[in-house]
Parts: C-alpha cells; structure tokens; sequence
C-alpha cells in the first residue's frame, strides 16, 4: 500500500478532510487506516490500526465498499474498538446516513454505545464540527452528528421486534453466532428504503451450523496468508485450520513459526486471499484469528497463555476463543438440524395442554441459582428458571408441549406459585425439579402453595458409575435434607439427546421456540484421559445458559422414572466411565 505523507494533511482541519476525500476518492480500493491518527484518539493516544491491527484494515474501506461484509473473528482483538471507529468515520463522512448497530443483549449494545462509540466522538480532533448540540438525540440508544447522521443502537436477543421500522442505511449485527436467521431477516429490512442498503456481520463463530458460519460459507471467505522470509523455504502460510497450516504454525513455544520450517514468522507481510474472489465486492469476508496480531504471537505473556490454552482448556475454547474457527467434531450433542426435525408439535399451554392423551404428565423444572457468569469478552449472563410440559404417549414417545422461562425479577415465592398453578392448569401428575443446592427451599415454596408432596419428584444432580441406573433412591442424610433421586447428569443428558435424534422425544416448534431451544447448543461432550482411565462428561460452554435443557431433562427422566418406563438404549449412545474406584459410591455434580 502507498505510504501517505503526513505532511500532505493539515492536522485539526475541516479542509484536511476534503483532501483526504479527493485523494480516496483517486484510489477507491485504500482503507481510511492514514487519517485515523490525525482525527481519533484512543486512551490518549492516536489511533493507528497500522501499528498492531492491521488485519482490520479492509474494514476502514470508504469506496467501493462491497454490499456485505462478514467479520468472523476470535476474542480479544479490539474487534468492537474497530467497528466503532468505523461507525464514527462513516457518519463523519456521509451527511445524513443511518447507522443501525444491533447486538443481542441490552447490555451488549449499551457497553459498544458507552464504552466505545462515545469516546471516539468525545476525543475527535473535530469534535467541534461533527457532534451535534441536541443532547436529546445523544442518548446510548442514539447519537447524532451535526451533518445529520445518525447511530442507532439496539438488540435482538429475545425479539426482532423492537428493531421494526428503523430507518437505516447501513445495519452492523454483531455476535450474530448468538442470533438465529429469522431476527436477521427482521433487521435486515430496516435497510428496504435506502440507496445503500450496505449489511456487516460479526462475531465469534462456535459451532459450523451457526448462523454466523451460514454467512461466512456465502462470502469470499478471505484468509490472512503470511509469507516466511527465510532462505530456502519461502512458503506462504495459509492462517486456516483446514490447510493444517494453522495449528502447526501455532506449535511453538515462542512465537508463531512458519508450518514448514519453524522459522518465526512477521505476521505484518501477511495479507488476505479470497476463496472465493468473484465474491469480493459483493460480499467480503475476513477471518481473524488471534494469533495472527503481534500482541498476541510478539508478546511473551500472551504467548504463553495461549501456549496453556492449548494444553489445558478443552479443544473448542481453543477453535472458538484463539482461532475463531468452529468447533464441532462430534462434541455438540444435538445439532440445529436434529433439534428442527424433531420439533413438529404445536404449543399447548397449560390451560390448553390435554392431560387425557398421555399415559402420564410431568411439569420439569430448573431453578435458578440467582448467579451471573463472566466469560471471556462477554458480558454476564443470567440464569432464569425455566418450565417444561411433557406428556409420555401410549407408543412410548415423549411429548414437550410447552417451555418457558421466568423474568429474573421474579422472586422464589412469585416462581414458586406460577409453577404450582402451572401444573394444576395442566393437570400434570408429577412436578420434577431440581433438588441440589437451594432447592429444598424452593420445594417447600411448592408445597405451601398446595402442591402434595406424593407428586414431586426431587432430583439431586450426580456422576455415578454404570453399575447404576440413570436414576436411584437416595436417602435423607445426615445433615436432615429429606430423600431425593439421584440423577445421572451426563448419562440423562446423553440419553435424552440420542432420544431426541431418533424423534423418541418430540419438541415444539422450532421457529416460535429457538430462543429456548438453543440452550442445547450449549452442552458439549468431552471425553478426559485421568489417572483412572477415561471419563466422558457433559459440560456447558462457559457463559451460556443450560436451563431450558435441564427442565426438560427433568421432565422427561421424572416420568421414565416414575412409570418405570425407561427405552431400550443401552448400547445406543455412549455413557461415562468413571474407574473403578468409584463404582460402589457417587460423587456430587460440580458441572
């Protein structure tokens, strides 16, 4: 790329901006990456993508910029940091444009309004001239320019619908891997009265049928290559799992080193090569890994954490987080597929739901532990109580007629008493609930709202050997906690998945019900070599909720357990092997 003079532009200038236009405009295909330093500031500081974010450069495009574009990206990479100052230079520099940044938490978008937008506008050289002097259009959910430009700002997480009618021009939807295809459909049509119609999606893909890995299979699919100097070699180093490049490249205990030679690599003489090239101004793609920025591979601390990572976190926090490729491999327990195959029932509420078809009926519940969790690059999440309706057919399958979970305002007493006349408007002949932990108290809220205590069935969470069944008695204990059931978390869960592939047990349907559903998505099978052999567990990935998968694993093992009714499939999926030293005893569930 042409080095720009400095002294071609006039710091703090108006003027400067117009020159700099005149001179894009002579070279449509150059990022905006020259002026950055000489309009924004970052911690007190130019901010130059070019010393340490080069690979982000293509997204500072200001001409011939393609319709769509798709940022697939790992953690930790100042990806929000850049969007948001390309959010900025782009009202800066088209009057009247509408930006529509959309993420699916509140909370997300709120701390990219906050955290990264306003700064940027805050410390501009022409602050002055761009930020308008109407604070009522300021606020986190808008900002407006002095031009007439607009940024608005807003999520999608539970419903599209608070997106309608937005006018926009350009539509950024980042952690989109967290959003399904219907709320992009939605979004995305905000854009049908504008001239631009201009589309960017981002995130951190997790699993290869994500709706941010649909995108990326329809873009160009570029991948950062970087070229090894060394005398003799001179191979050029695809940055891509699939090539095996990648992973060899990172095998070093250093630095990054070139997959034929192990000599380190400069990652600076790097640049992107589509798959796809016809595809380019259409629709662009950008993989971004963090490994290939030197302040990750340049740094001795960083390195090394990576190093670790690579030891000892699981192999999808390594494809996800460091790489931002998608892990699958035979971990997930159910894919997207499985899950809308199987889910072909209409609702049934319980007012509605008819009790008289089933040979028996179960109301499973999770509650919530009131926790929150902090994950890498995340905001926290919140863990709800979640509901499930279900009713054992004649033929053995197992119907889920309803999910639900509760507002996290609501108290234990308020969830204790929608549960009771859940049950009693559905007419279920058992409630299951989770037992482990605070939920001797929460059983007792059920039984002061009415609920007899013959029809619970409380479910204490374990790891038990094979020589027992997935469900057994456990008596009151010392400690004068009442007798519960023990319940084989990994083995239920593993069981209920293989159950759900093979239709035994059917879901509502999908598209009024995936904001729930995905829960699956976030299990993982993960199989451990220990000094007592191998141990196969069932983990959730960090940071994201469970709870609509525990509820209807609640119900549905409450009502095998309760009829002694439980499937033929001892050899159809694989259960966990503890060792023999825990074949006569159980150990507490800490997952």
């Amino acid at each position: 790329m042409t080095q720009l003079s400095r002294s071609h532009i006039v710091p703090r200038t108006v003027e400067a901006l117009a020159r700099y236009q005149q001179l894009i405009e002579r070279n449509p295909e150059m990022p905006a990456v020259e002026i950055l330093p000489l309009i924004f500031k970052l911690k007190g500081k130019p901010y130059d993508v070019r010393t340490g974010h080069f690979p982000m450069e293509p997204v500072f495009k200001l001409r011939n910029v393609p319709r769509r574009q798709v940022l697939r990206s790992a953690r930790q990479l100042s990806k929000s940091t850049t969007l948001a100052a390309k959010d900025v230079l782009t009202a800066m520099a088209m009057p009247h444009i509408n930006i529509l940044t959309v993420t699916p938490l509140f909370e997300q978008v709120r701390k990219f309004s906050n955290n990264y937008v306003r700064p940027f506008l805050n410390e501009c050289a022409f602050r002055s001239q761009i930020v308008g002097s109407d604070r009522n259009n300021n606020s986190v959910l808008q900002r407006t320019l002095a031009n007439g430009a607009n940024l608005f700002y807003s999520y999608a997480g539970d419903s599209a619908d608070r997106v309608r009618g937005t006018p926009a021009d350009c539509c950024s939807i980042d952690e989109c891997q967290d959003m399904n295809s219907d709320a992009l459909d939605v979004i995305e049509s905000c854009l049908s009265a504008s001239p631009h119609k201009l589309l960017r999606y981002s995130g951190t893909s997790k699993t290869s049928d994500g709706t941010l890995e649909e995108l990326w299979n329809l873009s160009s699919q570029g991948v950062w290559h970087i070229p090894c100097t060394t005398q003799g070699c001179l191979e050029e180093n695809r940055c891509d799992v699939a090539t095996g490049h990648l992973l060899k490249m990172i095998d070093h205990p250093k630095t990054l080193v070139c997959h034929k030679c192990g000599q380190p690599l400069d990652s600076r003489l790097g640049f992107y090569i589509h798959g796809f090239p016809e595809r380019r101004l259409l629709f662009a793609g950008y993989h971004v890994p963090q490994v290939i920025f030197p302040m990750h591979y340049a740094s001795p601390v960083a390195w090394s954490v990576i190093q670790t990572a690579l030891k000892e976190k699981p192999a999808f926090h390594v494809f996800n987080e460091i790489l931002g490729i998608p892990y699958d491999l035979g971990s997930k327990l159910v894919t997207r597929e499985d899950l809308e195959a199987a889910s072909v029932l209409e609702v049934q509420e319980p007012a509605s739901f008819n009790h008289s078809v089933y040979r028996a009926s179960c109301l499973g519940i999770d509650w919530s532990g009131r926790g929150k969790e902090r994950a890498s690059d995340k905001e926290d999440f919140i863990s709800n109580t979640a509901l499930a309706l279900a009713g054992l057919r004649h033929d053995g399958v197992i119907e889920i007629r309803w999910l639900y979970k509760t507002l996290y305002s609501a108290d234990h007493n308020e969830e204790a008493e929608l549960v009771v006349a859940s049950g009693a408007g559905a007419h279920v002949d058992y409630i299951a609930h989770d037992f482990t932990g605070a939920g001797d108290v929460r059983e007792t809220l059920l039984l002061n709202h009415g609920w007899p205590i013959s029809r619970l069935i409380p479910f204490t969470l374990t790891r038990r050997s094979n020589n027992y069944g997935i469900v057994t008695f456990s008596p009151s204990g010392t400690t004068g906690a009442r007798s519960s059931y023990s319940l084989d978390k990994p083995r239920s869960l593993l069981l209920l998945c293989e159950l759900i592939k093979r239709k035994k047990v059917l879901l509502p349907q999908y598209a009024g019900n995936a904001k729930f559903l995905e829960d699956f998505y976030h299990l993982f099978h993960e199989t451990t070599e220990g000094p007592r052999g191998k141990t196969s567990l069932v983990k959730k990935v960090p940071g994201e909720t469970d709870d609509v998968v525990m509820a209807i694993n609640n119900a549905v093992m409450g009502l095998y357990h309760a009829l002694n009714a439980w499937p033929s499939l001892t050899d159809a999926f694989v259960t966990p092997d503890y060792g023999p030293s825990e074949a006569n005893g159980w150990e507490a569930d800490d997952l």
